[in-house]
């Protein structure tokens, strides 16, 4: 993807009639960052592209090819992730094999791992998949 950035940077560049200087100068960007973005040395960010696009009447082409180009460069599973973190006003952390500790009375627990944790609802029982799901299958039999 970052080639077709490059390609049409190039390209569009080129139709306008400008050199690299020149459309540094019109960009407010160095020549060599313009060179370097040409040459796929260095990706572009976002005002880059942003203030490109505008000088260059791309029509927003510009834009949508580094949008594609940022979510494709993440693992296909976590591509709904890349805009959601970026639209968030708080990240949390969910760890599916962790339980809150029992009450001491209780002795159905699978021999667990204690962890302190440093948040305030306290310790955090840590059990293995395999020792989980042979407790739930007890827990579900009694």
């Amino acid at each position: 993807m970052l080639e077709l950035f490059a390609g049409e940077l190039r390209r569009l560049r080129a139709t306008a009639g400008l050199s690299q200087e020149a459309l540094s100068e019109r960009i407010n960007y160095s020549a060599s960052l313009v060179a370097a973005v040409e040459q796929c040395r260095r990706p572009p960010r976002l005002e880059f592209t942003e203030r490109s696009d505008r000088v260059l009447d791309a029509d927003g082409l510009l834009l949508r090819i580094r949008e594609t180009m940022i979510r494709e460069s993440v693992m296909p599973w976590f591509r709904e992730w890349v805009t959601i973190e970026q639209e968030a006003t708080a990240l949390r952390s969910f760890q599916p094999l962790g339980a809150p500790r029992p009450a001491p009375d209780r002795g159905l627990c699978p021999r667990p791992l204690y962890r302190d944790s440093k948040d305030p609802t306290g310790p955090v029982l840590v059990v293995a998949p395999a020792a989980w799901r042979s407790f739930v299958t007890f827990a579900k039999a009694h």
